[in-house]
């Protein structure tokens, strides 16, 4: 019998090969020396093998950590076991060795593409590995699926290399053969000309593969369809007795198998892009090691970092697909980097501008904040090139002036925006720098001229201004003129929270996190409650700007209420922070790659987590939100009720975000019902708050608020 024999004997019956792999006619001498060799250790083929390579990358760093923990004998006797044995160990193997089992020799190949031996090891392997889609039943064989999400990029036609697999069709097609042979539904036609769009019967009866453009089939599956399908109809149109039901169950049968045939294309889609996904990052980490190798080593050669272009650098690399970052594959393709990566120094007015600004990313990357205390670019280089360069200035004298020059113009533009103060402002400002710092002032308003971004309304502080500059426009924002009629509402409103406002800072106001609610405002009726909506302090002042602007333009302050300590403590805690996931509001606090350019949620955390390793960001503090960004809303939306009387609050319950208020009956029977309190002590089982603290102006006391009566 077969299984007499042992896997390394020569005995067994000739088994006809499968013509799936590539090499299938190689001898064994001549198979061990193909390979693909690089001179300058870099491959010139632009279009690697990258999923393959990371598949296979990924397998052997999981065999590795499987080795530290298991007992491994590297010297296993697997050519003298019996063949049912050896073919029960080839069964726990995953498919991507026993795809690579089949390049051992001829021998083993044979063993692992019977079909009549290999077929159960080939779906316990699938079995045992879950997270590998397995082939669709009764449509292809395990091998040749194995080929598809393994083999190399091989067209199945041409033998170009370059391919993609087409799961549906359990083909690779390259880009010239994929429209032929997995063309897109829209651009078949039929025997008469007519298009075959996505409704057609027909497609409903063929496998398809789902692609951003649309879905994929193989042109002659549905013209054979088609023809089989219009035959029968004319047939079941002649009313041939019992045929109408035997081809409607046909199509039943086949529609089934077809969506058993997509599911398992889509589970293998979905296993292609995450792996794609988890390639590209891993190549992203791998490309920038490189160029921050190549970088320190072009400086140490003498070059200074603005001369050299990280993006030219990328392109290098990206390019010739460069995988190792040694010494020896620097100095071979050193010609080619100088390049790709090095700037010329021309003499000439552009060339010295993006000399300049080079210069000033690479300043700004090594300060600290400095997204928020340098001005734009452009502003700065346009300051040096007027008062500081002249045209007999080499670039060492340049590079040694500029970077001094940068702080100066950043307080040099403070001070002229503290210029546009009023008097009262600045009325203590004895030194430059005393000037520049009035522009911090909470009432120190400015409002953009040079872009019509609704961001540029209002712009507190030099920090805010900054960030407007790099935010907004690429060129930066430079005109900017001081706005005395919301600086007169800031003013207002620094005086109600308790502080002067000729010298109280956006900070305090900040600190002091006190909550307002408009007086202007309407409040709104709903279930019989009135509620008017609570405000921080820039999120007033927005409001005011955009509701009550016609009542602003007459020069009258709008009624501000300020809330008192225990409402605002109320308030804090029924809101709730939302930043929407793709809001560009968040940076990294532990390095400076979203300085400049802001990320979303998702984004800062998975930098957060790969870069600096943190679990939880959140808690570590290693993200930091954007105060004051363009994105205006920065709390849920909480209404306070402004009704007569409920101004009481239960301390008994026990989550202080889903406390509300009563009057004094109400609480009583709240706590009598919910909380079995039968004598409630005000103090230690309710309170009652004062909900309105100040406002501005005095005489408005009740603009919109309810008079309140003696309570029965």
């Amino acid at each position: 019998m077969l299984i007499q024999h042992s896997i390394g004997d020569k005995l067994l019956p000739e088994v006809p090969d499968y013509d799936i792999f590539p090499f299938q006619d190689v001898d064994d001498v001549e198979f061990g020396t193909i390979k693909e060799f690089s001179i300058y250790g870099i491959t010139a083929d632009p279009t690697p093998r990258r999923l393959t390579g990371y598949l296979k990358k990924r397998h052997r760093i999981s065999s590795r950590k499987a080795q530290l923990q298991e007992q491994v004998h590297p010297n296993f006797p697997f050519s003298t076991l019996p063949i049912d044995l050896g073919l029960l160990v080839l069964g726990h193997l995953h498919p991507l060795d026993l795809y690579q089992f089949t390049f051992v020799s001829k021998l083993m190949r044979s063993i692992v593409l019977s079909k009549a031996l290999a077929q159960g090891a080939w779906r316990s392997s699938y079995e045992r590995h879950p997270d590998v889609p397995a082939p669709p039943p009764r449509m292809v064989s395990e091998p040749r699926w194995t080929f598809i999400l393994f083999g190399p990029d091989i067209c199945s036609h041409c033998g170009d290399r370059g391919a993609a697999p087409v799961f549906a069709l359990a083909e690779k097609y390259c880009w010239n053969c994929r429209d032929d042979f997995a063309a897109l539904g829209g651009k078949i036609c039929d025997y008469g000309g007519n298009r075959i769009e996505g409704s057609h019967p027909v497609l409903s009866l063929i496998p398809r593969e789902p692609t951003v453009t649309g879905h994929r089939y193989r042109p002659s599956d549905i013209l054979a369809t088609l023809k089989k399908v219009t035959l029968m109809q004319i047939l079941v149109n002649y009313k041939i007795q019992g045929l109408a039901v035997i081809f409607e169950a046909d199509k039943q049968i086949l529609k089934k198998r077809v969506s058993v045939i997509n599911a398992y294309t889509l589970r293998a889609k979905a296993w292609e892009f995450n792996l794609l996904r988890e390639a590209e990052e891993d190549r992203n980490l791998a490309l920038k090691y490189v160029c921050t190798r190549f970088s320190k080593w072009l400086c140490k050669q003498g070059y200074k970092p603005w001369d050299i272009s990280q993006s030219g650098l990328r392109k290098f690399v990206d390019h010739y697909d460069v995988q190792k970052a040694s010494f020896p594959v620097f100095q071979r393709s050193h010609q080619l980097i100088m390049e790709y990566a090095i700037h010329d120094r021309h003499y000439d007015s552009n060339s010295r501008r993006r000399f300049l600004t080079r210069m000033f990313t690479f300043y700004e990357s090594r300060t600290k904040d400095a997204w928020e205390m340098l001005p734009h670019s452009s502003l700065v280089v346009d300051s040096f090139l007027q008062s500081r360069f002249t045209e007999d200035m080499t670039y060492n004298e340049v590079e040694q002036l500029f970077p001094s020059f940068i702080k100066e113009a950043s307080e040099a533009e403070r001070a002229n925006l503290a210029l546009q103060l009023p008097e009262n402002l600045r009325a203590d400002a004895s030194g430059p720098g005393a000037m520049a710092s009035k522009v911090s002032l909470a009432t120190a308003v400015f409002s953009c001229f040079s872009c019509r971004s609704k961001a540029g309304d209002i712009l507190i502080g030099w920090k805010t201004i900054c960030r407007h500059m790099r935010v907004v426009r690429i060129s930066g924002c430079t005109l900017f003129r001081f706005n005395p009629r919301l600086s007169a509402i800031t003013a207002a409103l620094v005086t109600v929270s308790g502080l002067r406002y000729e010298t109280a800072t956006v900070d305090d106001m900040d600190n002091k996190n006190d909550r307002f609610l408009c007086g202007e405002c309407r409040p709104l009726r709903r279930h019989r409650m009135s509620s008017l909506r609570s405000y921080t302090w820039f999120d007033m002042l927005h409001h005011l700007w955009r509701h009550h602007r016609t009542l602003i333009a007459t020069g009258i302050v709008p009624a501000i209420h300020l809330l008192s300590s225990e409402a605002r403590d109320f308030v804090v805690d029924h809101e709730e922070v939302r930043f929407r996931p793709t809001w560009r509001v968040w940076r990294c606090s532990m390095c400076d790659e979203y300085d400049m350019n802001w990320a979303s949620y998702q984004e800062i955390i998975v930098h957060s987590k790969k870069e600096h390793f943190v679990e939880d960001p959140l808690k570590a503090r290693s993200i930091e939100k954007m105060k004051h960004s363009p994105i205006r809303s920065r709390h849920y939306d909480f209404r306070l009720w402004v009704e007569p009387h409920h101004n009481c609050v239960c301390l008994r319950c026990p989550i202080p975000g889903r406390r509300r208020l009563f009057t004094r009956s109400l609480v009583l029977k709240h706590l009598e019902t919910n909380h079995s309190t039968l004598d409630p002590q005000e103090f230690m089982d309710w309170t009652r708050m004062t909900i309105v603290a100040a406002t501005t102006p005095c005489d408005s006391q009740s603009k919109n608020l309810p008079k309140v009566k003696n309570e029965d």
